[in-house]
């Protein structure tokens, strides 16, 4: 069976993430890598991947590092701070309040993540050490980190209805994304549109 590396989303757990892949591409095996400082040389060096996508913080990272590979991206955007108008629609102000909201209640700094980013069905989050500096890091990320631009032969999707993206700016920068009608930043829709891709 053929390989599919993932990276994740900002605070996005990779079995939930797998079992969607799975459940819309069922023809592939699933790898997902959550988004932390080694990620993008990890995947991009793994041999066995015979595709690699990102979604989200994941597909924001593959777009920065601009391997010369193809990719997969779902929910991408050149920077997320709304002021950069790159794509994100939360300001850095915003960004900087969960941060500091996840320093003292992390369980509930990602519950209103999730609710507010149309993750619901994620379960109930498990910290560590290591879960709580791959999340500092992320945010961090977010706050600051910038990409060009995409390639025209990576394939892009995002949801018309992302409550964190705005698809009409990030259709500007990246013209051949494709906007998912009934879309949100949950990835189920994205993915069932990169299934309905594959077999048109």
């Amino acid at each position: 069976m053929k390989q599919w590396g993932w990276i994740l989303g900002w605070a996005v757990p990779a079995q939930w993430f797998v079992a969607l892949a799975e459940k819309y591409l069922p023809q592939w095996q699933h790898t997902a890598l959550p988004a932390n400082p080694g990620a993008v040389d990890e995947i991009l060096t793994q041999s066995r991947f015979d595709r690699v996508g990102g979604y989200s913080l994941g597909a924001h990272l593959l777009l920065a590092a601009r391997p010369n590979r193809a990719l997969f991206l779902l929910a991408p955007f050149l920077a997320f701070p709304s002021e950069a108008k790159l794509g994100g629609k939360i300001s850095r102000t915003q960004l900087k309040f969960l941060s500091r909201w996840l320093q003292r209640e992390p369980s509930a700094a990602l519950v209103d993540f999730y609710r507010r980013a149309d993750l619901n069905d994620i379960p109930a989050p498990e910290f560590d050490g290591e879960t709580m500096r791959d999340l500092k890091w992320g945010l961090e990320q977010l706050e600051r980190s910038t990409a060009d631009t995409a390639s025209p032969e990576w394939k892009t999707w995002c949801g018309a209805r992302d409550p964190l993206l705005d698809s009409a700016s990030l259709q500007t920068h990246l013209p051949h994304l494709r906007v998912v009608a009934e879309g949100t930043h949950h990835p189920g829709a994205l993915l069932e549109a990169v299934a309905k891709d594959e077999l048109s």
